[in-house]
């Protein structure tokens, strides 16, 4: 069975790329000052920083998005699978990362 919007896989795949990124950019952003106080200098805060190159991944995922004219429900299913994987896997990171690094 196709899916009516095949679109939708362009946002699943920036999501994948996204949980990646944060992990990165948190948790380098804590080891190195020079990356923070730099996503800092350029968007005013670190934050800032990180959330507006987060948005810009999805743009740009959700634009490639566009050139799929097709996909079935397991494709959607899998990658939906593999997006929740990857989020677990990240908050995990990062949770055990500022545990160890608090204590």
């Amino acid at each position: 069975m196709n899916i009516k919007h095949p679109k939708i896989i362009g946002i699943v795949c920036g999501a994948i790329i996204s949980a990646p990124w944060i992990l990165f950019a948190t948790i380098f952003g804590e080891i190195n000052h020079t990356f923070k106080d730099w996503l800092a200098g350029i968007f005013t805060h670190h934050w800032i920083g990180k959330s507006v190159i987060l948005i810009f991944i999805i743009i740009i995922s959700g634009f490639f998005g566009l050139f799929i004219k097709k996909i079935t429900v397991s494709t959607l299913t899998f990658w939906l699978l593999v997006l929740f994987w990857i989020i677990l896997i990240a908050i995990t990171a990062i949770i055990l990362f500022f545990a160890a690094h608090t204590f």
